[in-house]
């Protein structure tokens, strides 16, 4: 077996980092030293409770255990969804600088691209009025998952038929926004 101790530090793949503590097919959505969603990921607010501990992580696998058993929808808690495969704390590794400009460039790509196609290219008037069509059911899409997120975890506090009911509202928004994003797609190609 292999014997971990305090002076080790862990470097390799995000995704396998993330595997060796217990975050399997989360690494794209959480911080595996911190408790944020990548959305939340802003070092000016960073506070020490937030940071992950081992004590953390376990913590983190019972409350997904828990909601698991209730609930077939939960994905993660906090990003944990799993044993880890090595009982390392995640506080000794470190992200390879690599994921990091990787992840900055895929985002300023995608915005180069939605500038260019909606700023810069003339398109005649239908072909316009498709991809303004398209761009406004993406928003549209956006602030539903948005307020799905939201009113999921206000249903997770609460648990109670009001919140059930809104809980469902918020995911037909959502799936309709995507069903008409999915169709303007189709119909701007």
């Amino acid at each position: 077996m292999l014997q971990t101790s305090e002076c080790d530090l862990y470097v390799g793949n995000l995704a396998f980092l993330a595997m060796l503590i217990g975050m399997n097919n989360s690494s794209g959505s959480h911080c595996v030293q911190c408790e944020k969603k990548a959305r939340d990921f802003c070092c000016d607010n960073m506070h020490p409770h937030e940071m992950r501990t081992k004590a953390s992580l376990t913590e983190c696998l019972n409350e997904f255990n828990t909601r698991r058993l209730t609930s077939r929808g939960v994905q993660n808690h906090k990003g944990v969804n799993s044993l880890g495969l090595l009982d390392i704390d995640p506080r000794r590794i470190i992200v390879p600088i690599l994921c990091c400009p990787m992840g900055l460039v895929d985002k300023l790509l995608a915005t180069f691209k939605d500038w260019t196609t909606h700023e810069v290219e003339v398109l005649p008037g239908p072909a316009h009025d498709i991809s303004e069509t398209h761009r406004s059911n993406e928003e549209s899409h956006a602030v539903s998952k948005a307020l799905e997120d939201q009113t999921r975890q206000l249903h997770l506090q609460n648990n109670i038929p009001q919140t059930a009911l809104l809980l469902r509202e918020a995911y037909d928004a959502r799936a309709k926004a995507r069903s008409e994003g999915t169709e303007s797609k189709v119909e701007l190609r």
